[in-house]
């Protein structure tokens, strides 16, 4: 490079350096001079009107408020906003600083003309107020935009520019519907899907929320509430990707019979209607509420998630609940009927054979509870019939889950074996015309009887609350205490019981191997132990042989609540204890 064109180059550069030196030193200098709001306590609740003149888009956009609240485009054309929009425009409204400018000619920093011109109409203690905003020239650093506000100049950051620099198309709302998802209490569904080489495919659906969400055509059936959520959320969702601004006849583009017609109706009795028929031969689809002129073109991904199968909404749950909501589980099955209800923070079941009473409120072992309610937490219903529901020769039994605000119930019928093996037993839920399957699990579930419920645990006691343990068999009466040391020892005599002490765990927590039904029989050369406790509570019961029993050496406990097969332990040595003397 010659020597002359170094220096050139060199010269230019030291000056922008220089220029650039000089700008940020004199904004230093004049920072605490101007620097302050763009806008001086603007509250966006108070503005009625939006107008912007974008002279290098050739873009004239006016917006006003409804006195419903809604956001419309008024010029050039009648549209509703796009909210996320009009967000960034008050957001940055609310946040952006004017600062101090750096040359004050208004041509050389594009402010004669501007080349956005901004406009705000408020209604401030009832009378209206303009704001006008011009926006010029991008400053040096491209992080700046020079800006005047009702003739003061300055500059702003370039959020605002950015904001105001949107054709007319990002203006508009591109969301189809604009309702809330969460106030939808009703949603209907019509028309069907043509598909290629296929029959078409009915997307009939009707469903109203009261406390869950029902379909009520073209089946009765609880329905999941997540998946009409999502549904829901398809249609509020639902985004243009294109407009057509004079559509002519509703005819031209299938909308005057649409291929499916959605309708959501809010808790206020608003409903909002949107029809929807693919484009010939396109990849898109036509879009129109009924309650407006305009038309639009959505994604056939778009309007696809609109129309997943009726039949997938259903609930295959048997209960969506929380353990902490359960209070009961009963059910009823070829004669046998079995409750296991809980009472006290403690679970007792009962069961009955036809009316006869075979168990009687007795304690339930917890982990057989747990078990069984998860198995119904878990329970699905698979291969629903629609055609199909139970009539009063079929149904075969019932199942209730109780819970502390409702239940969840519904009729059984035949345990049934499907083509392809699957074994199970049909259910359906109250208030549904379908029925489904419940798997094998619950079919064996609901053939239990209650005794297979019933706790093994006779009685269980801390050591440490035991006072003393009297004991009698034929006539003799035994007293054991503990000392000071917390030994046991026999009243009347010296030294540690030892012989004695081996049985005590046994005396204080006792479990059954099976149990009995209660009858008149009293357990043969009883060993009766009396456990009491410091607070004076007294636990008794018998150990001894079953009367009539084939195996002679058939032990038994007997109480005031409980009969049942024990070992012969502690019974026989405790015996030899007692007449050893």
């Amino acid at each position: 490079m010659h020597a002359r064109s170094l220096v050139l180059l060199f010269a230019a550069v030291a000056a922008l350096v220089a220029l650039t030196f000089w700008q940020l030193r004199r904004e230093d200098e004049q920072g605490a001079q101007v620097d302050a709001p763009l806008l001086e306590g603007f509250e966006r609740s108070r503005v009625k009107a939006v107008r912007i003149d974008n002279l290098e888009r050739s873009l004239q956009l006016r917006l006003e408020r409804t006195s419903q609240g809604r956001w419309m485009i008024v010029d050039p054309i009648e549209f509703p906003v796009e909210a996320a929009v009009l967000e960034a425009l008050f957001s940055s409204l609310e946040t952006q600083r004017l600062r101090p400018p750096l040359v004050e000619d208004l041509a050389k920093v594009g402010l004669a003309p501007p080349r956005v011109v901004l406009e705000l109409t408020e209604e401030i203690d009832g009378r209206s107020q303009l704001t006008r905003i011009e926006v010029g020239a991008v400053d040096i650093g491209e992080q700046l935009v020079y800006a005047r506000r009702d003739g003061r100049l300055g500059r702003t950051e370039r959020a605002l520019d950015t904001v105001l620099e949107r054709d007319l198309p990002d203006w508009r709302a591109h969301y189809v519907m604009s309702f809330d998802p969460r106030s939808v209490v009703e949603l209907s569904r019509e028309g069907r899907m043509e598909l290629a080489g296929e029959a078409p495919l009915p997307v009939e659906l009707r469903a109203v929320l009261d406390g869950e969400w029902r379909a009520t055509a073209p089946f009765q059936a609880q329905l999941d509430a997540r998946a009409v959520g999502g549904l829901i959320n398809a249609i509020a969702t639902l985004r243009a990707e294109a407009f057509i601004d004079a559509p002519g006849p509703l005819d031209f583009y299938g909308l005057e019979r649409p291929a499916v017609r959605l309708s959501v109706t809010d808790a206020s009795g608003v409903t909002q209607s949107v029809r929807l028929s693919p484009e010939p031969q396109g990849e898109m689809w036509y879009a129109k509420r009924e309650d407006q002129p305009y038309i639009y073109r959505v994604s056939s991904m778009s309007a696809g998630m609109c129309f997943p199968p009726s039949q997938g909404f259903v609930e295959a749950n048997l209960a969506r609940v929380a353990r902490s909501e359960v209070t009961g589980l009963e059910w009823t099955y070829e004669g046998r009927s079995v409750s296991l209800a809980l009472s006290d923070r403690a679970w007792r079941a009962t069961g009955r054979e036809g009316e006869r009473v075979v168990l009687d409120a007795a304690v339930a072992d917890e982990s057989a509870v747990a078990d069984a309610l998860a198995l119904v937490e878990q329970a699905r219903l698979g291969g629903i019939d629609f055609a199909r529901d139970l009539t009063p020769e079929q149904v075969r039994g019932r199942l209730v889950l109780r819970l502390r605000s409702g239940e969840v119930a519904g009729d059984l019928g035949a345990a049934v074996r499907t083509p392809d093996g699957v074994q199970g037993v049909e259910f359906r839920r109250d208030g549904d015309h379908v029925v489904g399957l419940l798997g094998e699990e619950l079919l064996a579930l609901v053939r239990r009887d209650a005794s297979s419920f019933q706790s093994l645990v006779l009685h269980k006691l801390l050591e440490l609350d035991v006072s003393f343990i009297e004991i009698e068999h034929q006539g003799r009466r035994r007293k054991w205490l503990r000392d000071d040391h917390g030994h046991w020892i026999r009243e009347g005599l010296e030294g540690e019981a030892k012989e004695f002490s081996r049985w005590v765990d046994r005396l204080l927590s006792m479990r059954a191997s099976s149990m009995l039904q209660r009858g008149a029989e009293e357990p043969h050369a009883p060993l009766t132990v009396s456990l009491v406790t410091f607070r004076g509570q007294t636990t008794s019961f018998a150990l001894g042989l079953r009367p009539g029993a084939q195996a002679p050496s058939t032990h038994v406990y007997r109480s005031d609540s409980q009969y049942a097969v024990v070992g012969a332990e502690p019974y026989t040595s405790l015996v030899a204890l007692m007449v050893a003397d």
